[in-house]
């Protein structure tokens, strides 16, 4: 059978241990199709010799709009035009492949997860609480809530 995609001679860790020796990690659409320490066909190889295969990293507690910079609608706009592909990006580059955002302001954040479901916008995959709840002055009202209010 021929693959979409074969990553080669790869370390394998497959979120319990890592595996003796070096595999083949074939992938088909979004899913990985077989490991196996035999070569297998694909329509496109990545030559891992040295690197490893694992599973994505989840960060479950991220404030993703800057609270320092994002302070009202004008520069919530410049954020998400300016960097917030970016640092969806960066993410992605370095292995995390799942974000939960806590006290972003709502609409914007799942204006940003509805834009990486749709593929318009390239990022992990997005959590999100919204707005935090809190009394007032009380913590974290003076920062990431601070964004909400407006």
């Amino acid at each position: 059978m021929t693959h979409d995609l074969v990553i080669s001679r790869a370390r394998v860790f497959d979120g319990h241990r890592a595996l003796t020796g070096r595999y083949d990690v074939a992938v088909d659409g979004a899913e990985i199709a077989a490991v196996s320490p035999e070569p297998l066909r694909g329509r496109q190889r990545v030559d891992a010799v040295g690197g490893w295969v694992m599973p994505g990293l989840i960060d479950t507690h991220i404030h993703f709009y800057d609270v320092h910079a994002v302070t009202g609608p004008d520069s919530l706009r410049a954020f998400e035009e300016n960097e917030l592909p970016g640092r969806l990006g960066l993410f992605l580059e370095h292995g995390i492949t799942t974000i939960k955002s806590v006290g972003d302001p709502t609409d914007a954040i799942l204006d940003t997860r509805a834009g990486i479901a749709a593929g318009t916008l390239r990022g992990p995959r997005l959590l999100a609480t919204g707005c935090g709840i809190t009394g007032r002055d009380g913590h974290p009202a003076a920062t990431v809530s601070a964004t909400c209010a407006w």
